[in-house]
């Protein structure tokens, strides 16, 4: 794992994994100065993707789904919403695993949804207006 050390005032972190096949060669040195070299690009993605969500939500908003939640359902979402996993929520929260899971399946329930890729879509911002290119 390689960690992205991005700065913000939100304290949002990210790591970037890479795994190998257990039947396949081991990573090399060149392969790990390999990744650290476009870590910075991805590390300057994330921040993009994350500043471009906090502006179409107006500045900081968060998603009108969300007001269906508990506050803490509220804080357990966002955190999944922006990649963390449920032991780092455990963490980052200072609850059990148990209560993260808790509240994340009740959160789930509210919404009427089952699975994470659809929490990402239904957090993602609605355009106003789509238009079609010939």
């Amino acid at each position: 794992m390689f960690a992205l050390g991005l700065e913000s005032k939100s304290d949002i972190c990210c790591q970037v994994g890479l795994y190998r096949d257990p039947a396949g060669p081991v990573f090399t040195g060149r392969d790990a100065r390999l990744l650290t070299g476009v870590t910075p690009l991805i590390s300057g993605a994330f921040s993009q993707y994350w500043n471009r969500l906090a502006r179409a939500r107006g500045g900081g908003g968060e998603a009108p789904c969300l007001r269906l939640l508990s506050p803490r359902e509220r804080d357990v979402i966002e955190l999944v919403s922006q990649g963390f996993a449920s032991a780092a929520i455990s963490t980052l929260l200072q609850v059990t695993l148990e209560t993260v899971k808790t509240h994340r399946k009740r959160a789930y329930r509210k919404l009427r949804i089952s699975s994470q890729a659809e929490l990402f879509a239904l957090m993602q911002p609605k355009p106003t207006a789509i238009r079609y290119h010939a």
